[in-house]
């Protein structure tokens, strides 16, 4: 069972009292990390409004040494060809720091996106966030 780390949330202003584990910072998404893995969990469908925005936090979760990043789109409908634009950049910087992106709690709307443009080829991915940590254990696919 995962232990919960540290968990964000984006521009939201501080209106209350948190526990030295709980955060928030946005209501659109969040961020937990644990054991060096930390997943990134957009709550709402990724469009041009707020894709800048998951493109920053992944860069920024790499940046600050993060080497495995589990983005968690089950709370996601659809993503807009600026998501993916920001999930592909955030790939190309984890990939050059040997670490790995995971793609996980897509529906079948994204599933369908993500194969057509061929993201199996340089992402996991896996229908459920139990399956995606499960994955870590195994080898890298490549």
């Amino acid at each position: 069972m995962i232990q919960m780390g540290i968990l964000r949330a984006l521009n939201v202003k501080n209106s209350g009292r948190h526990s030295s584990q709980e955060m928030k910072i946005s209501v659109q998404l969040h961020i937990e990390t644990t054991g060096g893995v930390s997943i990134v969990r957009p709550l709402e469908d990724v469009d041009p409004a707020n894709s800048s925005q998951l493109e920053r936090t992944l860069i920024e979760q790499i940046d600050g040494g993060v080497r495995c990043i589990i983005l968690d789109l089950s709370r996601v409908g659809y993503i807009e060809s600026s998501g993916i634009g920001a999930i592909v950049r955030a790939y190309r910087r984890m990939k050059d720091i040997s670490g790995e992106i995971i793609l996980s709690g897509c529906n079948e709307n994204l599933m369908k996106i993500f194969k057509l443009i061929n993201f199996q080829r340089y992402f996991r991915m896996t229908i459920t966030l139990s399956e995606a940590l499960e994955s870590l254990a195994k080898p890298v696919p490549g």
